[in-house]
């Protein structure tokens, strides 16, 4: 890991304040420095970003429980905190009760989604393997059109024609522009 300099920082949050155009939108400075530059930069760091305006502060992986309770004790009383919970990552906190009696008030799990998809994922393409198609797990698996819905492809589709050129594909635009173009 690196990390860059307190001042950039400091701009960085400043450039984010400057630009911010909805009163709901969250100003959050993470800082990698307790394991790059030890704890003491990385609380240093944390109210410097506090007095430029950083409206909560994620200080990333505390080295254990008590770090964790000086990071609340220092903070908590004045800003939001942030936690990641990782799985097997060795945390010293194992959910979001136990965050909040610490005074932290966002649990991040990063990965949690990507750790169940896995097995699940290789379960399938083993199926897939052995027995060349997917219908036997046709109620494990969303269709086509709920996926659909859930990312709003029709709203997509029809925001993206206001955009378009009425071209059906960026290919015949390359194969009229020849190869040397």
């Amino acid at each position: 890991k690196q990390v860059i300099s307190c001042e950039d920082m400091e701009g960085k949050i400043k450039a984010a304040l400057d630009s911010r155009q909805n009163e709901d939108t969250v100003i959050i400075a993470r800082t990698d420095a307790l394991g790059v530059n030890g704890f003491d930069d990385a609380i240093e760091r944390s109210h410097r970003y506090l007095e430029v305006g950083a409206d909560v502060l994620f200080i990333e992986a505390p080295n254990n429980l008590e770090q964790m309770k000086l990071i609340a004790a220092t903070f908590g009383p004045r800003v939001p905190l942030v936690h990641n919970l990782v799985e097997g990552a060795g945390s010293f906190v194992t959910g979001s009760d136990d965050l909040e009696a610490l005074g932290y008030k966002v649990a991040l799990y990063p990965v949690a989604l990507l750790h169940a998809f896995v097995p699940q994922a290789e379960q399938l393409l083993k199926h897939i393997l052995q027995e060349g198609q997917t219908h036997d797990w046709k109620g494990c698996m969303v269709n086509l059109s709920y996926m659909n819905e859930l990312l709003g492809a029709t709203e997509l589709i029809a925001k993206s024609k206001l955009y378009s050129s009425g071209e059906h594909s960026d290919l015949n635009c390359e194969q009229k522009k020849g190869p040397n173009l």
